[in-house]
């Protein structure tokens, strides 16, 4: 059976269906077609079964086909012959019934020995299994079953890849009646496909390969392909990309000036209009997804097919974006090279100029033309053809370089240039960009600068300021030559050093922190501190400076000036003590050139009374007191005019209206040009000083304690009485009188009771005399009374001054209430005449004094007149003192030894006594020497004397046995007694002599004892604790005083001479000598009696108790070597 045996009625519905599709043998269908002629098939088969109670022939009046039926098989047998697909019909059982031509063709036999056979007879069984399954599946599913595999005919020997569309056929009833198939040979198709899906990859890896966006366009310029670089550029995904269109407004493009751009500008929908190429358009395309704007360089070029027609437009497209701010920039720099300030040239290697801008035209005053045609040679006098060549090689080795030349304008004028050459390469060629700049008014500042800075040293170094500049790493870095006079150290001393290292460590914290907080605050400084220069003077610098920094504000150092501060911390010393002087305890007014008061401080306030409120602006005249002539006042003024100061005394009254004097200092203050700016006033209130100085006069002339004119007083008053008796020629006297024993008084009963008697000597002798008669007190007990203008004559004189003289005598014998005391005393009187200036004051009461002695030597209480004899002792005393002075120096003094004994007539000891050998005078008597050495201090060198030499005999004894254990007396004065260290010089004798200290015994007067018991008591205990003795000496002779006798530690008394002398005959000496003794043996004290002469004085002495004697009954004084003859006679007799 054949494809057209099938049943009739499938016939006619099938043409129809195929003809609908147009499909005759003219027409071939594709494999696309094929696949509708099999959904035809199964859908005319369905038609045909869904005609109820009807055949499924259509007769064929029905059939509205325009040629006859005859005809239409005709047609369908030549379609399915000339189809190059296979067709074929299968039984259900997979039997063929029927194929066309290609079917025969492929498995290589005619369709009569392909029908009532199957797939297993032409394939392989795996394939046959394969297209059995398909052909159930259709069957089964009464669908079409399309499917796709591989063929291998074994007859023929051809493999294929096949797609086969399977379809049931069913008959009038419905029956299944088999399997319609068509296959056509894929094969070269799917190669070709393949290819092509491998030529598209290639070409889709390409264009992603390449720099650029790529779109593939439609001719109605939609999006069908992209690269990854497009995606990126537009800032789309793929899916949004695709199938968009140039036109669409979302791009939102603008031209290059910001324009908007119409979509038919578009390079693609152009390049399809013009079916041309249409590249290199700049295209401004908004990106919604980044916000911003892209600049896209796009070409389109079409593709044509045969018939001229554009199919796809491929566009292409670059970001142009930086470039076109590269271009913006290179505008920017071509214009600002253009205009830049600065000249700038292009030269070559050649010296030509290739390229000037507008200031160098302008700076030359050339043209562009003009200046391109030239070299730098025409332009730069200092750059011959032989100095270019090596500043061109110069600046291929340094690569840059910057100089100060010379450049020519076209006037012919020469003006500075500073020239920045550096050296680029553009490809093959190398030119030297210059960058000239005009530096005239540079230089001009410069010269300024220079003359400014050296205007600045000069002020500098006139003003006395040094410059200097620290790098905060290196030290002075710079020091002008003025820091010698401010630092004491030269600019090279200074240089590499820190200043610390010039301060004293105490002013180099203080620095630190001022200098530390100014760089802090990057603001200027400034501060005091001490240098020490290199003597190690002390000198004041008073620095000024500021912190500098680099461009990045990295500190550098500092700078600034110095100057030399020491003289002005002086004066604002003298300053500071000046303001502190302001507020001294003197008065200070300040008033103005016109005398208003302008100020005044605290202590013109507490004198005046006036507070500064109330003076202030007031003129001094407030302060009159009116006493001050006016006469006064244009003296005042008169100094002040011609010497600017005033100094005196002035009367002035207080705001309460009391008056009282004052002593002011006016100085005027003058400005630099002598013009008085203001008056200053210092004044302190005097009343004080008054009643001082009035104090003061009368301490000056007349004695405090009795009120009676001094020696001062005394001496003016004599002088005016010599010139009046000179005139006068009458006969005046002076009586110099002293009160006799009047130390006594002092001594016992104190201080107090003496002053009384002296004033009442003072008021008793004014009762004597006259009231021109001069009654004066020179000190201590001394008074002297000066009687003027007697008489002529010298006898008559002489007999009135002796009345005045007794009566003064005995006016001052009657005896003194003192205190609820009496007390006795007398004076001594001399008298000395006087007439005209024959004498000086000196001399008259030089010999009145003289008188006064004269008459206490007659006894006391007694009046004498001058004599001219009295002259002589005095200056032969005054003559044995200066003798005296030189016995040490020239060892006239020698000590004498006077044996001492006890009751068995042994020697005990001695004592030690001055004698003074004179080289002319012979042996000089203690009796005349002595006082005088008491009176001039010359007893402390010569008690000195007596004691180390009595100590040196002491140790020369010590190694004798015959004297070793003697004791030697040594007498010491009252002043040699009080003297500070008496008791340490003791004992540095005994260690320097190595002395037993109970051989050495001292012999003290009662004097000593009488003032200041008790310090006198600490010395002589003192002594006796290093083991000396103690003897009262003359015991008795003074005012002994039991109370003081039993606080002495003594160990001996020493009845004086003058009682021994007279005890066998004076009753009154023998009992002074017994109660001498009495009281020494109840205060178990050592009795010893000196100059006993006679056997009768020792017996009476021995026989009341005394212990030890001493005289000329045992031995005379003697020197040491006559000494030691008694001490061996006597030692015979024992």
């Amino acid at each position: 059976m054949t494809l057209w045996r099938m049943n009739t009625e499938f016939k006619p519905l099938l043409l129809r269906q195929l003809h609908e599709l147009g499909l005759d043998a003219e027409h071939l269908p594709d494999i696309d077609s094929w696949r509708s002629l099999l959904s035809i098939i199964e859908q005319t088969y369905h038609e045909a079964r869904c005609v109820t109670g009807r055949s499924l022939a259509v007769p064929s009046t029905e059939m509205q086909y325009p040629h006859p039926r005859g005809t239409d098989e005709a047609r369908l047998r030549t379609l399915f012959n000339t189809i190059k697909d296979l067709v074929w019909l299968k039984a259900p059982d997979g039997v063929y019934l029927a194929c066309n031509p290609v079917v025969e063709r492929m498995l290589g036999t005619a369709e009569a020995a392909i029908v009532g056979r199957t797939d297993y007879d032409f394939i392989s069984r795996e394939q046959a299994d394969s297209f059995r399954e398909h052909d159930r599946a259709a069957m089964n599913t009464g669908t079409v079953c399309i499917n796709e595999g591989w063929l291998t005919f074994k007859d023929t020997g051809y493999c294929g890849l096949f797609e086969t569309s399977k379809t049931p056929v069913y008959d009038d009833t419905g029956q299944l009646i088999g399997v319609f198939g068509i296959a056509r040979d894929i094969t070269e198709r799917k190669r070709a496909e393949a290819a092509l899906k491998n030529s598209e990859q290639q070409a889709r890896n390409l264009i992603d390969k390449l720099q650029v966006g790529v779109l593939l366009q439609s001719a109605r310029a939609e999006i069908l392909l992209c690269n990854q670089i497009a995606l990126d550029l537009l800032g789309l995904s793929e899916a949004q990309l695709l199938g968009k269109s140039s036109f669409d407004p979302d791009w939102n493009v603008i031209h290059e000036d910001g324009s908007p751009f119409p979509g038919s500008e578009h390079p693609v929908p152009v390049s399809i209009a013009t079916k041309s190429l249409v590249h290199d358009v700049v295209m401004g395309v908004y990106r919604p997804s980044k916000r911003d704007r892209v600049w896209l360089l796009v070409s389109a070029a079409p593709q044509l097919n045969p018939n001229n027609e554009v199919e796809q437009v491929v566009c292409t497209f670059v970001d142009i974006t930086e470039r076109k701010k590269m271009e913006e920039r290179l505008e920017l720099t071509q214009f600002a090279s253009d205009y830049a300030p600065d000249c700038i040239l292009w030269v070559n290697e050649q010296a030509r100029i290739c390229y000037a801008n507008e200031a160098a035209l302008h700076c030359h005053g050339f043209s562009k033309e003009e200046l391109l045609s030239m070299t730098i040679h025409d332009l730069d006098p200092d750059f011959p053809p032989d100095v270019w060549l090596a500043h061109w090689h110069e600046l291929q080795h340094k690569g840059g370089i910057t100089i100060e030349t010379r450049h020519r304008r076209r006037d012919g004028s020469i003006f500075p240039i500073e020239v920045s050459a550096n050296f680029v390469k553009f490809g093959d060629k190398e030119y030297n960009i210059a960058y000239h700049r005009d530096i005239t008014e540079r230089k001009k500042s410069e010269a300024a600068l220079r003359y400014s800075e050296q205007r600045l040293r000069d002020v500098s170094e006139a003003s006395g300021e040094y410059l200097w500049e620290i790098d905060i790493n290196l030290g002075y870095t710079y020091v002008s030559n003025r820091s010698i006079e401010v630092k004491g150290y030269t600019p090279e001393q200074l240089l590499g050093h820190a200043p610390a290292e010039f301060m004293p460590p105490e002013d180099i914290d203080m620095a630190a922190r001022i200098v530390n907080l100014a760089i802090s605050k990057n603001q200027p400084f400034k501060l005091q501190h001490r240098d020490i220069t290199p003597s190690g003077a002390i000198l004041w610098e008073e620095v000024s400076g500021v912190p500098f920094y680099d461009d990045a504000g990295h500190l550098l150092g500092l700078r600034g000036t110095g100057r030399n501060i020491t003289g002005r911390k002086l004066k604002e010393e003298q300053l500071r003590v000046a303001a502190a002087a302001f507020e001294t305890h003197e008065a200070i007014m300040i008033t103005d050139a016109h005398g208003t008061i302008i100020k005044v401080n605290q202590a013109f306030q507490r004198i005046t009374g006036y507070s500064q409120e109330e003076v202030l602006g007031e003129n001094p005249r407030i302060l009159s007191a009116g006493r001050n002539e006016k006469s006064f006042y244009s003296a005042m003024w008169q100094q002040l005019t011609t010497l600017g100061r005033w100094r005196g005394e002035i009367w002035d009254k207080r705001k309460s209206g009391q008056i009282y004097p004052k002593w002011m200092t006016i100085t005027a203050v003058r400005d630099e040009n002598g013009k008085t700016t203001e008056y200053v006033a210092i004044f302190s209130d005097i009343t004080q000083r008054k009643l001082a100085e009035e104090e003061i006069r009368n301490l000056a002339f007349y004695d405090a304690l009795t009120r009676l004119p001094n020696r001062r007083l005394l001496l003016d008053r004599l002088h005016a009485a010599l010139s009046v008796s000179a005139r006068s020629r009458r006969f005046g006297a002076v009586l110099f009188l002293d009160m006799d024993r009047f130390k006594t008084l002092n001594d016992t009963m104190g201080h107090d009771y003496g002053d009384l008697l002296l004033i009442e000597v003072a008021e008793r002798i004014k009762l004597c005399v006259r009231e021109i008669d001069t009654v004066a007190r020179l000190g201590g007990d001394e008074f002297v009374i000066l009687v003027e203008e007697i008489d002529t004559r010298a006898e008559e004189t002489s007999k009135h001054i002796a009345a005045i003289a007794e009566k003064i005598r005995s006016a001052l014998s009657v005896p003194y209430r003192l205190k609820e005391k009496h007390h006795h005393s007398s004076p001594s009187i001399g008298v000395c005449l006087y007439r005209g200036i024959e004498e000086s004051t000196d001399d008259l009461l030089k010999h009145a004094d003289m008188a006064m002695y004269q008459a206490k030597d007659s006894g006391r209480n007694a009046v004498r007149f001058f004599d001219p004899l009295m002259q002589q002792a005095v200056e032969a005393r005054v003559t044995l003192e200066n003798d005296l002075r030189h016995a040490l120096p020239n060892d006239q003094l020698q000590l004498y030894y006077q044996i001492q004994v006890d009751n068995d007539r042994r020697a005990i000891g001695a004592e030690a006594l001055v004698r003074w050998i004179h080289p002319i005078r012979g042996m000089v008597s203690p009796a005349h020497f002595i006082p005088i050495a008491e009176e001039t201090s010359l007893i402390l060198e010569v008690g000195a004397w007596v004691l180390k030499t009595a100590c040196l005999q002491l140790a020369v004894w010590a190694d004798r046995p015959m004297t070793c254990n003697l004791i030697l007396a040594v007498n010491v004065s009252v002043q040699q007694f009080k003297q500070v260290g008496f008791v340490e010089h003791i004992a540095e004798l005994i260690r320097a002599y190595c002395i037993v200290p109970q051989r050495l015994k001292l012999e003290l007067t009662e004097s000593v004892v009488l003032n200041d018991v008790s310090d006198i008591v600490q010395k002589m205990c003192a002594l006796k604790s290093l083991g000396v003795r103690l003897s009262m000496d003359d015991f008795g002779t003074g005012y002994s005083s039991l109370s003081y006798l039993k606080n002495l530690p003594l160990d001996q008394l020493k009845i004086d001479q003058s009682f021994v002398r007279n005890i066998a005959t004076d009753e009154n000496d023998a009992v002074m000598v017994k109660t001498i003794i009495a009281m020494a043996q109840n205060f178990r004290l050592n009795v010893i009696a000196e100059g006993v002469e006679t056997e009768a004085q020792l017996a009476f002495l021995k026989q009341n108790g005394c212990m030890c004697y001493q005289g000329y009954y045992f031995g005379k004084p003697a020197p040491i070597e006559q000494f030691q003859s008694q001490l061996e006679a006597l030692s015979k007799t024992v």
